[in-house]
């Protein structure tokens, strides 16, 4: 174990933290071959959509028993309507594009690490940068990220909540801030490229 931001991490630093995601390099060339980077595809109905749009947009009824049952937005979209809650524990950083077989939409991207991106008592206006997602030449001003309660999962969608994420080279940008006594400072950033079509 090293000490990185955590005392018990697995990482010794930020940079091996998010490259986890490489799961196998070329030995002579060092080009990745392989990497945690997954689909999940499931039929989802509409008024699930819905649902998930309305707490994307903050406009879910106040009545609805979902916000009984999850008290963050990130559970009610990924454990309660997505139903991914039984998925195994992440090993080392994923990236699951979400894909709903009724329409062949990309709703979002679950990314799931086995340590926090970041300390789990980061303010959610600090975190807001931490991890960012543009595709092609459109601007990381296009999606928003939800986290879960560990800060060691993010749910990345369309800003609009539309949930219609464009397929093709996913530019990821994962920032890792500490706070210094008076104020939260960036001390690592990784930049990572995923091309959907490489997705197996």
């Amino acid at each position: 174990m090293h000490r990185y931001g955590f005392q018990t991490s697995r990482y010794k630093d930020f940079n091996e933290h998010i490259n986890s995601y490489i799961l196998l390099r070329n030995e002579e060339t060092a080009a990745i071959e392989k990497t945690a980077t997954y689909k999940i595809e499931k039929a989802f109905p509409s008024a699930t959509i819905t649902k998930a749009q309305q707490v994307l947009a903050g406009t879910l009824p106040k009545s609805d028993p979902l916000h009984q049952e999850a008290a963050i937005d990130f559970d009610k979209m990924v454990d309660r309507l997505f139903e991914l809650k039984e998925l195994e524990p992440a090993e080392f950083l994923q990236f699951n594009f979400i894909i709903d077989t009724n329409t062949d939409q990309l709703l979002g991207i679950l990314l799931r690490s086995p340590e926090p991106f970041n300390d789990p008592k980061t303010p959610l206006t600090e975190l807001a940068n931490t991890i960012q997602m543009s595709v092609g030449m459109g601007t990381k001003n296009d999606h928003k990220v939800l986290f879960s309660k560990d800060r060691a999962s993010a749910f990345v969608t369309r800003a609009n909540n539309t949930m219609n994420v464009a397929k093709g080279v996913h530019h990821f940008a994962f920032r890792y801030k500490l706070y210094n006594g008076n104020s939260y400072v960036e001390k690592a950033i990784e930049l990572i490229d995923i091309d959907f079509n490489t997705v197996q």
